[in-house]
C-alpha cells in the first residue's frame, strides 16, 4: 500500500499535467483553452464581442508526422530459418489481437503533441494485452533515481465514478495500479482510494467497489516493470520527452494575437454605416432607406458605404503567413503540408527528398525511438504468452514504409549495378524492389533461375517468336 500520508498526485504532477493538456488544446485547436482571449467593447458599450479563431497548424504538423511514421504498415520480422517462424508467427498474433498497428498510430500522435508516449503490458487469461496509457494516467516516481534511470515505480492513476453503496451517490474514486520492484521481482498493487474536492486521494477504500476481480496485489514474474516511455526526443537532462509544441507555444499565440486584432476590424463592418447628403435626409433626420433612387444636389455627398482601408489589416495577414512559416521551420515540417507552397507540376521524387530533407530525418529519429522500445514490448508481450526465453539467436527488425513514390527505374538500375558488382545479393534485390518475402522470394527467384537456365538458342528462338511490331 502506497503512503497514506503523501499527497498524490503532487502539486508538481499537476502541474506537469496542465502544461501537456496546454499542447493537446492547441491540437485540438481549442486556442480559448490555451491563451488569454481579448475582449472588445463597442463604443456605446452596449455589445461585447469575444473574438476567436481555431487554428489547425499544430493538428496538421502531428498529424503528418504520424501519417509517415504509420501511415503505412510497419513490417515486423525475425531472423529465423524462411520455413519455420515460430517467433515470428507469435509476435504477428499479438499484433493482431491487440490491434497493434492502429494503437502505434494513435500513439505517435499523442507522442508528438505531449512528448512521449506510454504503453504497458499485461496478462489477461493467459494472453498478453498492449494498452496505450494517457499521458495524463502515468505518474513515475523518480525518488532516489539519477538522471537517465528508470522509474523503479509507475503509478497508472484515473478517475472512475462509482456509485457508493453506503449512501447510494456517484461519488469519484481514484484507481491506482502501482508497478513496482521488490526486491528485483515485478509486483502491481491495485487500490482505490476516495479523493478531496481538489482531486487528491484521501483514504483508501474498499477494492471490491470498482472490481471484484482485480487483487490487492499480483506478481508479473518479470525482473522490470512492464510499463514503456516511448519518447518524442529528449536529453539525458530530462525525465520527459521533449513536446513539438514547446519551442513554438510562443508563435501560436501570436497567431492568436494577429487574428483577434484582425477581427476587431472586420467586426465593425457588421454595423455598417453610410455617408450621405443633407438632400438626401428626411425631416426627421433619417434615410429613407425604401428608396430606390436618390436625388443628389450639385456638391452634395454621393450616398456611399463608409469603409475601413486600414493597411494593417493586409499586413496582419502577411504577418500569420510568416509565424505559420516559422513554425514549419521550428517543427521540421515542409510548408507542402500547409498548402503554402507555390511549387507545380510535376516534381522528381529525389527532389521531393531532398527538399523534405529535415523532415524525414525527423521521422527517422521517431522510427529509432518506437523500434528500442517496441522490442520490449513484444518481447514481454510474448513472455506473457509462454515464451519466458526469448532465443538468443533470434533479432527483431523493422521495415519501415513512408508511403513516398518510389523511381523505380532509379531503383533497379542501382540494384543491377550492386549485384553486377558483387557487393549485393539477386534475392535482396528482388526483397527491395518488390517487397517479397518468404515462399513468394523463393518462388520468384526459382523462375529467375529457370530464365537463366535457357540456353542461348532457346532465348534466340523465343525472341524470334516475338512478333515484329515496329513501323
Amino acid at each position: 500500500m502506497t503512503d497514506i500520508t503523501q499527497q498524490f498526485p503532487s502539486n508538481d504532477d499537476f502541474n506537469r499535467v496542465a502544461k501537456l493538456n496546454n499542447y493537446y488544446n492547441v491540437f485540438k485547436g481549442l486556442h480559448s483553452k490555451v491563451f488569454k482571449l481579448k475582449s472588445y467593447f463597442e463604443e456605446d458599450t452596449k455589445k461585447k464581442t469575444l473574438l476567436y479563431l481555431a487554428y489547425n497548424v499544430g493538428q496538421i504538423i502531428s498529424l503528418t508526422a504520424a501519417d509517415f511514421l504509420f501511415g503505412e504498415q510497419l513490417k515486423i520480422q525475425t531472423n529465423e530459418p524462411e520455413k519455420e517462424k515460430p517467433m515470428e508467427g507469435k509476435i504477428n498474433t499479438i499484433i493482431q489481437n491487440n490491434y497493434l498497428d492502429e494503437k502505434l498510430y494513435q500513439s505517435s500522435v499523442i507522442q508528438d503533441v505531449a512528448g512521449f508516449t506510454i504503453f504497458v503490458v499485461r496478462q489477461k487469461d493467459k494472453t498478453a494485452v498492449i494498452e496505450e496509457i494517457p499521458y495524463d494516467n502515468y505518474y513515475p516516481d523518480f525518488a532516489g533515481v539519477r538522471l537517465g534511470e528508470e522509474a523503479r515505480q509507475v503509478v497508472i492513476a484515473s478517475y472512475v465514478d462509482i456509485v457508493n453503496p453506503k449512501n447510494q451517490k456517484k461519488e469519484t474514486f481514484l484507481y491506482k495500479q502501482i508497478h513496482k520492484l521488490l526486491d528485483g521481482k515485478g509486483k502491481i498493487a491495485h487500490e482505490l482510494w476516495t479523493t478531496t474536492p481538489d482531486m487528491k486521494q484521501s483514504q483508501v477504500t474498499e477494492l471490491a467497489l470498482f472490481s471484484t476481480d482485480l487483487p490487492a496485489e499480483e506478481d508479473t514474474g518479470l525482473d522490470y516493470l512492464p510499463v514503456f516511455q516511448i519518447d518524442n526526443f529528449k536529453t539525458v537532462k530530462e525525465r520527459f520527452g521533449i513536446s513539438t509544441y514547446e519551442s513554438v507555444m510562443n508563435l501560436f499565440e501570436e497567431i492568436n494575437d494577429r487574428i483577434t486584432q484582425i477581427s476587431v476590424q472586420l467586426i465593425k463592418h457588421l454595423n455598417a454605416k453610410v455617408a450621405v447628403g443633407e438632400g438626401v435626409l428626411s425631416k426627421k433626420g433619417e434615410m429613407d432607406s425604401s428608396q430606390d433612387i436618390f436625388l443628389v444636389e450639385k456638391g452634395d455627398i454621393v450616398p456611399q458605404y463608409i469603409t475601413n482601408s486600414n493597411a494593417l489589416i493586409e499586413e496582419g495577414f502577411k504577418q500569420i503567413e510568416g509565424l505559420i512559416r516559422q513554425i514549419c521551420t521550428v517543427t521540421q515540417t515542409p510548408m507542402t503540408f500547409l498548402g503554402l507552397e507555390d511549387k507545380g507540376g510535376v516534381e522528381k521524387v529525389e527532389t521531393a527528398k531532398l527538399r523534405m530533407a529535415a523532415f524525414l530525418k525527423k521521422i527517422k529519429r521517431k522510427q529509432r525511438s518506437y523500434e528500442a522500445k517496441l522490442i520490449d514490448i513484444l518481447k514481454t508481450a510474448l513472455f506473457f504468452e509462454g515464451s519466458k526465453k526469448f532465443p538468443d539467436n533470434v533479432d527483431i527488425s523493422f521495415t519501415w514504409d513512408l508511403g513516398l513514390p518510389r523511381d523505380l527505374f532509379t531503383e533497379a538500375q542501382t540494384h543491377q549495378i550492386m549485384v553486377e558488382s558483387g557487393i549485393e545479393s539477386v534475392e535482396t534485390a528482388i526483397r527491395e524492389l518488390k517487397g517479397f518475402e518468404g515462399e513468394t522470394l523463393q518462388n520468384e527467384l526459382e523462375k529467375i533461375g529457370k530464365q537463366n537456365e535457357m540456353s542461348q538458342a532457346q532465348m534466340d528462338s523465343a525472341r524470334k517468336q516475338i512478333p515484329d511490331i515496329s513501323l
